[in-house]
């Protein structure tokens, strides 16, 4: 994994927030616009209502890129809601012409991890021991890294959650609505389904990850550093 599998790297330490843009890091100045009020602090970004980071990126634009559609999306975070809100992404996908949707983030009405990657699972993962969305979860800043393998229709989902691969109740998707596009702290659906906490940074690649890969994204983005320093890892 190199510097040029990057479509998107967003951190508020690295190129802070200025006005409604936050600069793309990465090789491709693939610029995220704020839409909404999102509060600005020193090293992240806090959402309280309706925002988001609209990376213009879609999902055709990653099936383009690599042929199959695998991707990487990752970042630091913090929730800080309660365990009985709604909805609460991470990750989402902006509505276009309709068809299936994105969401990456809390479950409504409890603290599960669910994921719709055309089909909603609301339980993605629901593992008390592992929980970033309980009382004892959202105390602390936690790492999410969420790996799509495979090809249209037939595609494999893994996640790691402050370095750890976290087995899901369910692994395999066929894939949401291609012309949807990516963004960050919301999905853009009805209202909205907005984050509610803190971002540090967010990446998108083009490429699926591996193990070793996911250790150091976390281990960078925990401790506040940037990835990709040196080019490649």
């Amino acid at each position: 994994t190199n510097i040029n599998d990057v479509l998107a790297y967003y951190n508020q330490i690295a190129a802070p927030k200025s006005s409604n843009l936050i600069t793309d890091i990465g090789p491709n100045n693939n610029n995220g616009t704020i839409v909404g009020n999102i509060t600005e602090h020193n090293d992240y970004l806090e959402w309280n209502q309706q925002a988001y980071i609209d990376t213009n990126i879609s999902f055709q634009d990653i099936l383009d890129s690599n042929g199959t559609g695998e991707y990487t999306l990752a970042a630091k975070i913090q929730y800080t809601g309660t365990d009985s809100q709604t909805y609460s992404a991470i990750f989402g996908g902006k509505e276009d012409n309709g068809g299936t949707e994105f969401f990456l983030g809390k479950n409504y009405g409890n603290t599960s991890l669910g994921l719709q990657d055309s089909e909603y699972i609301s339980s993605y993962i629901n593992n008390p021991d592992i929980d970033i969305f309980n009382s004892t979860g959202r105390s602390t800043s936690h790492t999410i890294i969420q790996i799509r393998t495979g090809t249209p229709g037939n595609y494999i989902h893994k996640t790691y959650i402050d370095g750890n691969e976290i087995a899901p109740t369910n692994s395999a998707f066929s894939g949401v609505n291609t012309s949807e596009k990516i963004v960050i702290g919301s999905e853009v659906e009805g209202n909205g389904y907005h984050f509610t906490g803190k971002i540090w940074q967010a990446i998108i690649l083009k490429k699926a990850i591996n193990s070793n890969d996911a250790t150091y994204f976390h281990n960078t983005m925990i401790n506040d550093e940037i990835l990709f320093n040196s080019n490649s890892i």
